[in-house]
Order: C-alpha cells, then structure tokens, then sequence
C-alpha cells in the first residue's frame, strides 16, 4: 500500500481511527464515507444547476465590482486561485 503524507490533522486522525478499526467494521465505515461524499456531490450538482438557470444580472457594476473583477482576472493570469473545495474546507464547510 502507498504512503500517504497528509498536512490536515483531521484527515490524519480519521486514517489513524481506521486503522483502528477492526475488520469487520471497515465495510460500515466505508459505505458511511461514500455517502457523505455523495451527499456533497448532489449538493454541488444542484448548486451549479442554480447558478446555470439564474437570471441574467443586469445591474451597472459599481468602481468596487468592477476593480473586484480586475483583480480576480489578473488572479487568473498568474494561476493564483483557489479551488471551492478548498475555500470551503479553509471555513471548516
């Protein structure tokens, strides 16, 4: 089996109680693990079918939204941004 460095401590802790985990129990945890994820998978599903049939916005963009818009396109030139999953896990979602 590979060796796997993990930098989040929860992420280590939970492999740790894995492998503290008798046999038996190992296909509950699994089947457990897997609907946590799937969970997630639907909510992101559905949270981009909401954004993909909201309304057109067509307000005037203040100075503020339109320098937040710069920013964030010179963020994408340098290949500086940040996953979802990672803002998220950054708030402990």
């Amino acid at each position: 089996m590979k060796s796997v460095i993990l930098s989040n401590p929860q992420k280590r802790e939970l492999h740790h109680l894995i492998d503290l985990l008798p046999n038996r129990e190992t296909k509950n945890v699994k089947t457990f693990i897997e609907y946590i994820l799937l969970k997630r998978k639907n909510i992101d599903q559905r949270i981009m079918q909401v954004l993909a049939n909201a309304p057109i916005d067509d307000e005037i963009l203040t100075e503020y939204e339109e320098d937040a818009i710069c920013e964030a396109e010179k963020d994408i030139e340098r290949d500086d941004q940040q996953s979802l999953t990672k803002v998220m896990e950054d708030f402990g979602l």
